[in-house]
């Protein structure tokens, strides 16, 4: 007798775990209908039936071997409390089964971190709204390389997009044909447009507006960089090198070649645009007219300077400088800009932003001059509208001095020698006649690849050479500025407070408070 009532408990056990089995695959099918998730929804109810099956053929075999308890369970009051339960647990799966389907229609998301790190830039938000096409991203990751993060972002692409934007996940191992034919790496993401294509290197932001931009904007676009005079190099590869301006140019589809005007004197008819990035020596004159016959033409020109006593002009002529100021009434000031705002005086804030397609994505966003020389506007046309792009804060000054670079009483203000600020530290014009455009800089370190990432000098730059190309389109996103959070170890002593909290603290309140609800109970008898 006790072996047939083991056996049934044992049967019960096995018709429980059958019930549960057969209501997880019910839910899963629900779940399935309505679109919630989908894996196949024949296989679900082949196991379904199976498992309603076993479950009631095992139920039956139970009442067969204990029908006494069977009645038992029926007529007393477990079954009361039973079929209580029963719906309570049914109703639970319910509610559980309608949040997630709700949630499923109406995915919300919220960015709780401090910099937004999980938000789309604004500028993103209105690439991705100014797609006429739509865009299908083929992301090539073998099993287990999509992070969360890879895939968070192709979602948050594909929700701002209106529809424009969807992606598919490609394994390049199982489908090497497909890998091969877009050239792509695990790793990578290639956009389509049409019948177009563009690859993203890695999963980034910056990375997927890059591509994006060079399916929107395909035609070629060439700027320059004079060179012959010790400017900064775009192929360098220590910090005073304009490597990270180059690779973010070409990431936008430009064309970056150096120009030098003494090896070849002519400058290319297709060149959008030509920077001169802090010269060593002065551009000579022939040099200077052509630059001049390149405006007069409608170009465009940047010009960075620093400071003479940083460079190697002495006292020869500038016919550069002479140039800007005689056409275009832009000064370049014999001065060094001195700003106490920060602790670093000769490293200069931009405290200011005019309102201009070059520094409007850059507001909240400071940009940092190390050793600067200020800029003057002199109106000399009517047809050359000038702004003075950015300015300082009134704690600083331009120091004429030149002989205090070496430190001594840099930081006191000389009244009736020194010029009182705020300075301008950077200026553009433009002539509404042959629609020139001009952009001065009185630094030249800004840009470079030590101060690239320096809050917005990279974006400064970008921003500038789009707006001189006249590509206002491509207007470089605004920089978000990461928090460096640095874990501190702990002492010793509070290393060894939080083993004993943990290791002994814990356990000994609940062994106490079990204590004292076990006298508790034996004081009520």
């Amino acid at each position: 007798m006790k072996n047939k009532q083991r056996i049934a408990q044992i049967i019960l056990i096995l018709s429980g775990v059958g019930l549960a089995a057969s209501i997880i695959l019910a839910l899963v099918k629900i779940a399935a209908l309505l679109g919630v998730y989908n894996p196949g929804q024949d296989n679900i109810t082949r196991w379904l039936q199976l498992s309603l099956g076993i479950t009631v053929l095992l139920a039956a075999v139970f009442a067969i071997l204990d029908p006494e308890r069977v009645r038992l369970f029926l007529t007393g009051r477990q079954a009361h409390y039973g079929s209580n339960a029963v719906l309570s647990i049914i109703a639970f799966a319910l509610i559980l089964l309608l949040a997630n389907w709700f949630t499923y229609q109406n995915p919300q998301s919220w960015d709780l971190t401090e910099t937004r790190e999980n938000t789309l830039a604004p500028e993103t938000i209105e690439l991705l709204g100014s797609l006429t096409q739509k865009v299908n991203a083929l992301a090539f990751f073998s099993t287990g390389s999509l992070s969360t993060e890879d895939r968070a972002l192709l979602d948050r692409f594909s929700q701002n997009s209106n529809g424009m934007f969807t992606y598919q996940v490609i394994d390049p191992q199982l489908d090497p044909l497909t890998a091969e034919q877009y050239g792509a790496t695990d790793g990578s993401v290639v956009f389509q447009m049409g019948n177009s294509t563009e690859q993203a290197a890695f999963s980034t932001e910056d990375e997927f507006d890059a591509a994006l931009i060079r399916l929107l904007y395909p035609a070629e676009r060439v700027i320059y960089f004079l060179s012959g005079h010790g400017e900064s190099s775009l192929d360098g590869y220590d910090e005073f090198s304009l490597s990270r301006v180059k690779s973010a140019l070409e990431g936008k589809n430009y064309t970056v070649k150096p120009l030098n005007l003494i090896a070849s004197p002519s400058i290319p008819a297709d060149a959008l645009a030509i920077v001169i990035a802090g010269p060593l020596q002065p551009v000579s004159q022939d040099e200077v007219d052509l630059l001049k016959a390149y405006l007069d033409a409608g170009g465009s020109l940047i010009v960075e300077m620093e400071p003479l006593p940083l460079t190697e002009f002495g006292n020869s002529p500038d016919p550069l400088s002479q140039y800007l100021e005689t056409d275009w009434g832009v000064t370049f000031q014999n001065d060094v800009v001195v700003d106490t705002a920060t602790n670093q005086p000769l490293v200069a804030v931009a405290s200011e932003y005019a309102a201009h397609p070059i520094t409007d994505k850059l507001r909240g966003v400071v940009a940092v001059f190390p050793t600067a020389r200020s800029v003057k506007l002199t109106q000399v046309s009517e047809n050359i509208e000038q702004i003075e792009l950015i300015r300082t804060s009134e704690n600083s000054w331009g120091e004429y001095d030149l002989a205090k670079l070496d430190g001594e009483g840099l930081t006191e203000f000389n009244e009736g020698s020194d010029l009182i600020g705020p300075m301008a530290l950077a200026a553009v014009a433009e002539n509404y006649e042959n629609n020139a455009r001009l952009v001065v800089f009185g630094d030249s370190e800004f840009a470079q690849d030590g101060m690239y990432d320096t809050y917005g000098n990279g974006s400064l730059l970008i921003n500038t050479i789009d707006w001189a190309a006249q590509q206002e389109d491509l207007i470089a996103l605004t920089p978000k500025n990461r928090v460096e959070r640095v874990y501190n170890l702990p002492s010793q002593g509070q290393t060894l407070a939080i083993v004993l909290g943990s290791v002994c603290l814990v356990p000994l309140l609940v062994i106490a408070a079990g204590a004292a609800t076990w006298v508790r109970r034996k004081r009520r008898g």
